[in-house]
């Protein structure tokens, strides 16, 4: 076989579209989600104060998006918690201390054990880590670090909140 007929094995199943697993309604409330935060950021002049609520929301709406599963607010905000929870320690740690090493490896050690408890469980799991790996970067200061795990935690519980306006007739 050639390398163009290997190359289209191998790629062609990812770039596949079925429109059947479009989900518009979802797609609108994470959007929503994700433009509350930000809106009321740039409306008040603190834009990252906004960029980080949008990023608890974009974080903690990954949950809706379990196939098989009812789609529950509860779901969302268990992991806007985990999501903050994440994001605190990920920011009181930072990037350049020696504690973000063992810190991602438990941590994502963890979440990978959650794999056993379902897909809701895992998704949960996965976003947390993106949370902290993300807030590493951020905080100089502890209080900068509980700020940033407070507006992620507000991001995602907005997400949450979404949930049974979206889907009140489902």
């Amino acid at each position: 076989m050639s390398d163009a007929g290997v190359a289209q094995r191998l790629i062609g199943p990812a770039l596949r579209f079925d429109r059947s697993q479009v989900k518009v309604r979802i797609g609108i409330e994470c959007a929503t989600g994700i433009a509350i935060p930000l809106a009321l950021g740039l409306a008040t002049g603190h834009v990252v104060d906004g960029a980080w609520g949008a990023t608890g929301a974009f974080l903690a709406a990954f949950s809706v998006f379990q196939p098989g599963y009812r789609i529950q607010a509860r779901i969302v905000a268990v992991s806007a918690g985990v999501v903050a929870l994440g994001t605190l320690l990920g920011a009181l740690s930072g990037s350049t201390s020696p504690w973000i090493f063992p810190l991602v490896a438990g941590w994502t050690f963890l979440a990978g054990l959650l794999v056993a408890l379902g897909p809701n469980a895992a998704m949960v799991g996965v976003v947390s880590s993106v949370g902290l790996i993300i807030a590493s970067a951020g905080a100089d200061t502890a209080l900068q670090a509980l700020g940033y795990a407070g507006l992620t935690l507000a991001g995602g519980l907005g997400a949450a909140v979404l949930v049974p306006v979206f889907h009140w007739r489902t």
